[in-house]
């Protein structure tokens, strides 16, 4: 919410009843032509939407490596003995970025939330993916809307990351996981 021309987030508990309180926040979405930034994230895209650089600002560092962009790679799905369990060694090098973009439109712009919408058709699917950063946010969403009509086809979001960290701790159901964030073996 905008009040007076400064943003004020407003809380209510989750799953719960409570009456609306406003903070104010010191935090705005500032976007450009091809780029949007908060105090925590600074994101940047190319002429067909690829997410291209994202700066964590608190740290002064650039998340994604040098040369590499945020896609959404298709792949043929041929596993040796379980369909849809078993993905082989195979199957990720021989992915491809999923083109076909119709458009790319920034369909919000305010100074508490950016939405940047990308609509791809390939095969015979359609994809919108959605990035969107929050004011006081550290976190950059990204939301799908998939009309899926392929066969025997693997479909993955690739974000390749510059990490330097040996271990990511990985949510699963009732828990979490400790996961190599780098290739240990050939298997």
């Amino acid at each position: 919410i905008v009040h007076d021309g400064a943003p004020i987030v407003v809380s209510a508990p989750g799953l719960g009843l409570g009456s609306l309180a406003a903070e104010s926040i010191d935090d705005r979405v500032v976007v450009t032509e091809r780029s949007m930034a908060n105090h925590h994230l600074a994101v940047q895209w190319d002429l067909d939407g690829s997410i291209v650089s994202i700066i964590d600002v608190v740290r002064g560092r650039e998340v994604l490596p040098t040369g590499r962009a945020i896609s959404v790679d298709l792949a043929p799905d041929h596993p040796v003995e379980y369909d849809a369990w078993d993905v082989e060694s195979w199957t990720i090098e021989q992915s491809q970025p999923v083109g076909g973009v119709t458009s790319v439109s920034l369909v919000h712009d305010s100074p508490l939330l950016a939405r940047l919408e990308v609509s791809r058709a390939f095969g015979g699917s359609t994809m919108t993916t959605t990035y969107v950063l929050r004011a006081g946010s550290a976190r950059l969403d990204i939301e799908f809307d998939i009309d899926w009509n392929e066969r025997e086809q693997l479909l993955s979001l690739m974000v390749p990351i510059d990490v330097r960290a040996s271990e990511a701790v990985c949510g699963i159901q009732f828990g979490n996981v400790r996961r190599p964030t780098h290739p240990s073996s050939p298997w």
